[in-house]
């Protein structure tokens, strides 16, 4: 569990592609490499076109706890997400921890790392502020980026 106190770093980018589930899979890849301790992850309100959750390991109305491999492969068969959370943890255990919590600062103070897609375009990325990140600003335009403890950010 990270510390609420913890200095974290939210970063909002746009999404060129405009979310597709390809976009999304090589962002997500791209945070992975500097953050590969995740290989599990939990994917709570997720709300995208050409969905198929039975490929899923574990489905409650809480989230879905799967594998990040599990996710990535997925990702490139989805069309377009409109909204979805990623929290991203080290291993099942504290994937099955994240998915028990009701709010978005818990389950995001609990996980690795964290992306929200929003309204088709956005990706929220919530790390800890220690993490390397620069390639976000080489690799996408129009990046807003701010430093808090989470309790600072407005999740969307």
């Amino acid at each position: 569990m990270h510390n609420q106190q913890v200095t974290w770093a939210e970063i909002i980018v746009q999404d060129p592609e405009f979310a597709t589930g390809e976009s999304i899979h090589n962002f997500i890849y791209k945070v992975l490499e500097c953050s590969s301790e995740a290989s599990w992850v939990v994917i709570s309100g997720a709300d995208w076109i050409k969905e198929s959750l039975s490929q899923f390991s574990y489905h409650d109305s809480k989230g879905i706890v799967t594998r990040v491999d599990d996710l990535l492969r997925a990702l490139v068969e989805i069309e377009q997400v409109d909204w979805a959370y990623f929290f991203f943890c080290r291993d099942e255990i504290e994937a099955g921890k994240v998915v028990l919590f009701d709010n978005t600062s818990q389950c995001v103070s609990e996980a690795k790392f964290s992306i929200i897609v929003a309204d088709y375009s956005l990706f929220y990325l919530y790390v800890p502020a220690s993490d390397s990140i620069d390639w976000i600003g080489r690799n996408y335009s129009g990046v807003d980026y701010q430093k808090g403890v989470l309790s600072s950010f407005n999740f969307p």
